[in-house]
């Protein structure tokens, strides 16, 4: 869909991002809402979101940036959501809602 793109790359510019980044945080996001305490990266690489190697470069780009953060607890890697981070995946949710809703009201259905 043409909002979600435009809504990518309209965050991404926003939070100095590329834009392929946006989908990790919506996902650290996503099993933060699940109650998930412990998000490990395999987590993230388990989903199918893209190669090994590219995410753990835009998880690199996203802790650099302040919006998710990263420890280590016996040894195992964790990742969380920070405050910005939050606030940055707030704001790419209400485009993707404002998108959708210019695109339905825009579209005859029926």
């Amino acid at each position: 869909m043409v909002a979600e793109v435009t809504a990518r790359r309209r965050c991404a510019a926003r939070y100095g991002l590329r834009s392929g980044a946006l989908p990790v945080l919506a996902a650290v996001g996503a099993l933060a809402a699940r109650n998930t305490a412990a998000i490990q990266p395999a987590h993230l690489h388990a989903a199918g979101l893209m190669s090994a190697s590219l995410l753990r470069s835009y998880v690199r780009e996203l802790c650099m940036a302040g919006l998710v953060e990263r420890y280590t607890r016996g040894g195992t890697r964790y990742l969380c959501l920070a405050a910005p981070g939050v606030r940055c995946l707030a704001w790419y949710q209400r485009a993707l809602r404002s998108g959708a809703q210019a695109y339905f009201s825009n579209t005859r259905i029926g």
